[in-house]
């Protein structure tokens, strides 16, 4: 049986043109063609080597995922200037990112989009928690986790598709006050 990342990946890419394009529409009737960037699969020596090399453990989601592709950027606008889609980093990326960005400790990014990163817990993951994704931005203190998004990696893949890239974790902040506020 397919697991959750494999049939969310098919569906989306079987959705996707001959040159991996997407129309998508966003907040506010707002639409636009991406496309989107799979990078070729890791071998599951290469996620061993990391996690040993790095001390930093793939969850199985995750790992599922970096047999299929060792990251991705979606929802490429190559239209906007400075586009800011969205980077599932790979292996390597995310060693880059753990010494580019002030992080805490028990955490390690997986993923960006402009300023957001999403980030895996550590302690979460040692305690067996399936809810180890935060959201932080980069100029988020490192002695502050950030923002818990109670999901694993394979359901934000799952939601994050569906929300064509959008930030669906705030979804439940934009009350009907404060968006007839902001779009007056």
């Amino acid at each position: 049986m397919e697991n959750l990342v494999g049939r969310v990946l098919n569906r989306f890419k079987s959705r996707l043109d001959d040159s991996n394009k997407i129309l998508i529409q966003r907040s506010l009737g707002y639409s636009t063609w991406c496309h989107c960037e799979f990078y070729q699969p890791a071998t599951m020596n290469e996620v061993d080597e990391f996690q040993e090399n790095t001390g930093l453990y793939i969850p199985g989601d995750l790992r599922d995922f970096f047999m299929i592709h060792n990251g991705a950027r979606l929802f490429v606008n190559s239209e906007v200037f400075d586009d800011p889609s969205w980077n599932i980093f790979t292996l390597e990326e995310i060693t880059g990112a753990v010494e580019d960005y002030a992080i805490p400790s028990h955490q390690y990014p997986i993923a960006k989009y402009d300023d957001v990163l999403i980030c895996i817990d550590n302690d979460c993951l040692k305690l067996q928690k399936g809810d180890y994704l935060y959201a932080r931005s980069i100029y988020t203190p490192p002695d502050h986790d950030g923002e818990q998004l109670y999901l694993s990696f394979e359901i934000f893949l799952d939601r994050l598709i569906v929300s064509q890239g959008d930030h669906f974790w705030d979804w439940p902040k934009i009350t009907s006050e404060i968006f007839y506020r902001n779009n007056k």
